[in-house]
């Protein structure tokens, strides 16, 4: 009997301590930053139209119509969090944009730039040929609406529109 009595403790215990811990799922942090990659690497894998080029993904199907001229619709959908570790401080945020065949990233674009412009691009308003949706983070008082907000910027880093 107490050998039984011995097993029946057990069951019980496992029951009430480890099943519940069976239940918490276990998780981790993931971080990333591809700031290219090499295309010759199964890092990226392009589907459909896409196509790697110089460590970028390139859509290859033209977005309007080639016999009529008139721009093709599309719409996408993503999500993503922006959470600072251990600080109060943000990065100045992230950028979704649509960009001329050829637009290339400039050296030096880090922080209020977005990853789209620099010091010496910053100012030429229709050659930069650039539509972004803003999710901005950090405020810069020289450029920005006075809170953190999402715009649309056409050719610069200021928001045409904007919203909390």
């Amino acid at each position: 009997m107490s050998c039984s009595l011995s097993l029946c403790t057990r069951l019980v215990f496992f029951s009430l301590v480890c099943c519940p811990l069976s239940l918490i799922p276990f998780v981790s942090s993931l971080y990333f930053n591809i700031r290219s990659f090499d295309t010759n690497l199964s890092d990226i894998l392009p589907e459909g139209v896409t196509r790697t080029r110089s460590g970028t993904v390139v859509l290859t199907k033209d977005i309007w119509d080639s016999l009529t001229g008139k721009q093709a619709d599309f719409s996408t959908h993503f999500s993503f969090t922006i959470e600072a570790f251990d600080t109060d401080q943000y990065s100045d945020g992230i950028a979704i944009f649509l960009a001329r065949v050829g637009f290339s990233i400039p050296p030096n674009s880090t922080a209020g730039y977005l990853g789209l412009f620099n010091e010496s691009t910053v100012n030429h308003g229709p050659l930069n040929q650039v539509v972004v949706v803003e999710f901005d983070t950090w405020v810069n008082p020289e450029i920005d609406p006075p809170m953190q907000h999402i715009g649309i910027n056409i050719n610069s880093l200021s928001s045409l529109v904007y919203d909390r």
